[in-house]
């Protein structure tokens, strides 16, 4: 390979236009740059601050109390029940301590989901999913012992009482399933929302590293170009770890719309290989290949820049707005579980108070 020089008289070096300003393939620069300064002030105030995500919807319950526990009244029952020793308050009332148990956990998810979501939160919404299936446990067997005083008593007011028991144990379980299915979406979210923050930081190194390469390419000295090629090697892996990442964060919330994402970086991703590829040929001097690559790696550089002006406010949204749709329908049925578990408490209540 002939080796070139650090200086040519006109005529003598191959001269590549390539991502260079003033022409037609400056918008390259100025999208993704302003994209870039429009949400930088947001990301550094979301790292300073350890990231706070709040999801929409979960501020509709930072209002409510906690589900009504009836653990007082129930001590007061139980001194009534050693008294009277009845088969059907017995069930009855194994069926409200079961229930009782089950509120421990249930109170705590309850909690979670009116909190803001950031990594702690994430981290005890784990660690309550994996407790749940216990209280859901619990609330079966609640609706065993009121089955039993249902099948085998005729007496109206402990028909009653098993009734109630019945439809608070079976809210609750509606609680614990709607419940957990938001705690699941809401840990992807969070974790999907976190790989879509690495991928556009890469994207934003990539498309940094593409800009000091161009530039020093404008004069195709040896030096220059192989330092060149080198930063757009750079930049070809910061894309294929953008493209990891929003891969990941695709298969937390699979209705998620990323495609912007994922076309903006693969496009970048081939415009950075055209561009070693012209690199290449412009230390072999041959200038006709040098000039086809970069051509090529022009015109995927503008498509890339036209995909990025499409782009959300922030990587982030897409996450958001799928996670505010997914859960639309689980949030009614939480409400209304939870409605339904407090109606069923209310009676419960007043009957503990007079028995």
């Amino acid at each position: 390979m002939k080796k070139l020089g650090k200086s040519r008289h006109a005529g003598e070096s191959i001269h590549i236009k390539r991502f260079t300003r003033g022409t037609s393939n400056e918008l390259s620069f100025s999208v993704l740059d302003a994209r870039g300064d429009a949400v930088a002030a947001q990301e550094e105030v979301a790292r300073r601050k350890k990231k706070r995500v709040a999801l929409r919807g979960v501020q509709w319950f930072m209002a409510f109390a906690a589900i009504a526990v009836v653990a007082i009244l129930f001590v007061s029952y139980m001194r009534t029940l050693a008294q009277q020793e009845e088969k059907m308050r017995s069930s009855v009332g194994e069926a409200i301590g079961y229930i009782q148990q089950s509120d421990e956990d249930i109170v705590a998810m309850d909690q979670l989901l009116g909190q803001e979501v950031n990594d702690d939160v994430v981290s005890q919404m784990k660690d309550l999913l994996e407790k749940l299936p216990s209280s859901n446990s619990l609330l079966d067997r609640a609706t065993n012992k009121a089955t039993e005083v249902l099948n085998g008593d005729d007496n109206s007011g402990g028909v009653e009482m098993a009734t109630r028991a019945q439809e608070s144990a079976q809210a609750r379980k509606t609680l614990v399933r709607a419940g957990s299915d938001l705690l699941d979406a809401a840990v992807s979210a969070e974790e999907a929302i976190d790989d879509m923050n690495e991928a556009w930081e890469a994207l934003k190194m990539g498309h940094e590293k593409s800009v000091a390469a161009a530039e020093l390419v404008k004069d195709t000295t040896e030096e220059n170009v192989t330092a060149s090629m080198a930063l757009s090697k750079e930049a070809i892996d910061y894309y294929q770890q953008a493209l990891l990442s929003i891969s990941a964060a695709s298969k937390l919330v699979p209705s998620a719309d990323l495609q912007a994402y994922l076309n903006y970086a693969n496009t970048a991703l081939s415009a950075e290989q055209e561009a070693v590829e012209s690199d290449e040929a412009i230390l072999l001097q041959d200038k006709s290949t040098a000039e086809n690559h970069n051509d090529s790696a022009n015109t995927y550089t503008n498509a890339a820049s036209r995909i990025a002006e499409t782009f959300p406010s922030s990587p982030s949204q897409p996450i958001i707005d799928a996670y505010n749709q997914d859960t639309q329908q689980l949030w009614s049925d939480y409400e209304q579980a939870r409605s339904t578990a407090a109606q069923a408490d209310a009676y419960l209540r007043d009957y503990l108070r007079n028995a």
